[in-house]
């Protein structure tokens, strides 16, 4: 029997943020199958760089807009249809948070404390937040 071909996919995600009163928030939305909390992520759209198309998702999945980060902080695989999909990870600031956004009827949004973002977020994504978390506190130490 002939071995099936396992495909790489390429993606990338950010970590929306925001500070307010000192306390560090992160924005996490419904999956697509709105089972599991995560960050917006997707394929890397052509012609764009993957930071710029993580930001993209991250306003149409969420509907927010920052300033995103040309820096990977983290990465992660998993798999996705018998294939594996490879997830470079971008902090993005959030400067606004829109009332009305694309994906609005089809996800859930919830704005966090860090913490407790890590306690509902999807497995795979939980070291990801854990990360973050760590970078934040360095930066805030």
């Amino acid at each position: 029997m002939a071995k099936k071909h396992v495909w790489l996919f390429r993606q990338s995600a950010v970590v929306p943020f925001r500070t307010k009163d000192g306390v560090t928030e992160v924005v996490l939305v419904t999956s697509s199958s709105n089972k599991n909390w995560v960050i917006p992520k997707g394929r890397i759209e052509k012609l764009m760089s993957p930071e710029k198309s993580a930001a993209k998702e991250a306003f149409e999945e969420a509907g927010v807009i920052g300033d995103v980060s040309k820096n990977v902080f983290a990465e992660y695989v998993y798999s996705k249809r018998g294939n594996k999909c490879r997830v470079s990870v971008y902090p993005l600031e959030v400067s606004k948070i829109l009332v009305e956004w694309d994906e609005m009827d089809k996800r859930d949004r919830r704005i966090l404390e860090v913490g407790a973002a890590i306690q509902l977020i999807k497995k795979e994504q939980k070291g990801i937040l854990r990360k973050f978390q760590k970078i934040i506190n360095l930066s805030l130490g």
